[in-house]
């Protein structure tokens, strides 16, 4: 995959294809949280994919995990007159400041990866609005599930989390606890603290793990495979990698090689390039008047050495 620019924006113009139906062009917002490992893969998928249509001209903004700075992107591509926006939200509270605010032209938001309605109701989208995502909980399951099974259902646990008031951080951490309240009650959590889904900052809380618990320290759930990395590369430091079950989620090109170099141990998952593609095509079906699901959740599968094959790309 080619690597993604990480200008604040830039526009990729469409070529005329079969797909278009006659004068059909789309100006497109994709607003992304950030551009780290996993969102870059995302947002280039979005940007091939956008590019294959030959109808989309696509404009990224990158918000730098800040909401402010989001919200302001986003005020500015409806005022410059896109079609329909797609974001990728830094904080799920801020949902209702977006919506308002595409609301006023009745631009359609297509929210990939971060599902900000998880809570409300039965989980549906708001009015105009349409979402793409794995399922967050079931991320953290994943690995939770594997720990659960080589540790024979009995030890000590640490979670490195997300950054905070970010959905995927919070529902990947219920995951993780959902799974040792209803399988596993003899595992206990002895600590969880957010590494913001940095390396260096997982490594770092790691670190203090280590210190604060040594020994007791049976295995890691961390949020993502990045905080996943430095964590075991803390334990590896420490002379205890080996007595560590380390796990992540997202299954990014780093983290199948972690896995495939015996770093860390498994992963959950989630396709970025479906995350991608896909809110694309969901954003073209309803500017053409079509009623596509208002929800799309994407499988998550468990990533370890004995399947990472299927998962090398």
């Amino acid at each position: 995959m080619r690597k993604l620019s990480l200008l604040v924006a830039f526009v990729i113009l469409g070529l005329v294809g079969s797909t278009v139906h006659a004068g059909e062009k789309y100006k497109i917002g994709l607003c992304m949280a950030s551009l780290d490992t996993f969102l870059s893969s995302m947002a280039q998928a979005a940007i091939d994919h956008a590019e294959k249509t030959g109808i989309v001209e696509l404009t990224l903004v990158d918000a730098q995990d800040d909401t402010v700075r989001q919200t302001h992107q986003v005020t500015t591509l409806v005022e410059n007159g896109v079609d329909a926006l797609i974001i990728n939200i830094v904080e799920t509270t801020a949902a209702p400041r977006l919506i308002e605010a595409a609301k006023v032209r009745n631009i359609p938001i297509v929210f990939v990866n971060r599902n900000p309605f998880f809570n409300v109701g039965d989980g549906q989208p708001a009015e105009n609005c349409w979402v793409v995502s794995s399922n967050s909980i079931l991320e953290g399951a994943v690995g939770m599930e594997y720990v659960g099974e080589k540790l024979g259902g009995k030890g000590n646990i640490v979670i490195l989390m997300g950054m905070l008031g970010q959905e995927a951080a919070t529902n990947r951490t219920e995951g993780v606890r959902q799974v040792i309240r209803e399988k596993y009650p003899e595992i206990k959590v002895l600590a969880s603290e957010t590494g913001n889904w940095f390396r260096d900052q997982g490594m770092s809380v790691m670190e203090n793990y280590i210190t604060a618990y040594g020994d007791q320290i049976n295995a890691v759930c961390s949020n993502n495979d990045e905080m996943a990395i430095g964590a075991a590369l803390a334990l590896q430091a420490n002379g205890m990698r080996d007595k560590v079950f380390v796990v992540g989620v997202d299954g990014t090109r780093d983290g199948i090689a972690a896995i495939e170099s015996g770093l860390i141990d498994a992963s959950a998952y989630q396709d970025p390039v479906a995350q991608g593609a896909g809110s694309i095509d969901i954003a073209i079906a309803v500017l053409r008047g079509e009623n596509p699901e208002r929800r799309i959740l994407l499988p998550v599968e468990a990533v370890t050495r004995e399947n990472l094959a299927k998962f090398k790309k």
